[in-house]
C-alpha cells in the first residue's frame, strides 16, 4: 500500500508545482513523529506513524513534492532500508547512501487546533475542535450548546476544564 502510494505519478507533483500548506505540515508533523518514536525505541509505533499518515494522505488526496516524498523515503530506510533504497533509485536515481536525515519545520509541525472531550459528570458526550490554548470562557459555551439536551431542566454545579483536553460539567 505504502509502496503503490509513493511510486503513483499521479501522488507526486512536477518540479513547477508547490505542495499546499496543508501537505507540508503533515509531511513535517510525520517527521517530527516518527523522529521521536524511533529516538524512544519505539519501531511499531514510528511505522504505524507512517501508516497513519498514509491513510491521511489517501483519505484527502494529498499531492506531495519531490523533495518531500524523498524526505519521508528516508526517514523510513531507518526500518526497511531495501524498501527505500529500491524506491530513491526508482524515482529519484539516488543511493540511500547520499541522502541525509531531514529535519522538520517546527512551526510546521506544530498542531493548531486540538480536539477538545465535552463530558457531563464524567461521560463522553461530545467533542469539539477548537484553537490550541484556547481559553475556558470560549469553550465552555461552543460545549454547553453541543451537550444542551443533558443540561436541560439540570443546574450545573462545577466546570472543570482541563486547557487542550476536556470540559467536563458536574450537573445535579
Amino acid at each position: 500500500k505504502f509502496w503503490d502510494f509513493l511510486s503513483n505519478q499521479n501522488n507526486i507533483l512536477n518540479n513547477s508545482q508547490e505542495e499546499d500548506i496543508k501537505t507540508q505540515k503533515s509531511v513535517n508533523k510525520l517527521i517530527k513523529t516518527f523522529q521521536s518514536r524511533v529516538n524512544n525505541f519505539k519501531p511499531n509505533t514510528a511505522i504505524s506513524s507512517l501508516m497513519e499518515w498514509l491513510n491521511y494522505a489517501q483519505e484527502n488526496s494529498l499531492k506531495i513534492s519531490k523533495n518531500s516524498l524523498e524526505k519521508i523515503l528516508v526517514i523510513t530506510s531507518v526500518l526497511a532500508p531495501h524498501f527505500s533504497s529500491e524506491l530513491l533509485e526508482k524515482l529519484f536515481n539516488k543511493n540511500l547512501e547520499d541522502t541525509s536525515w531531514p529535519r522538520y519545520d517546527s512551526n510546521l509541525a506544530q498542531d493548531l487546533e486540538v480536539e477538545i472531550i465535552v463530558q457531563v459528570n464524567g461521560k463522553l458526550r461530545s467533542k469539539l475542535t477548537a484553537s490550541l490554548n484556547s481559553k475556558q470562557n470560549i469553550i465552555e459555551p461552543k460545549a454547553q450548546d453541543l451537550i444542551s439536551k443533558w443540561l436541560e431542566n439540570k443546574t450545573i454545579i462545577k466546570v472543570i476544564y482541563v486547557p487542550n483536553r476536556l470540559i467536563n460539567f458536574v450537573i445535579k
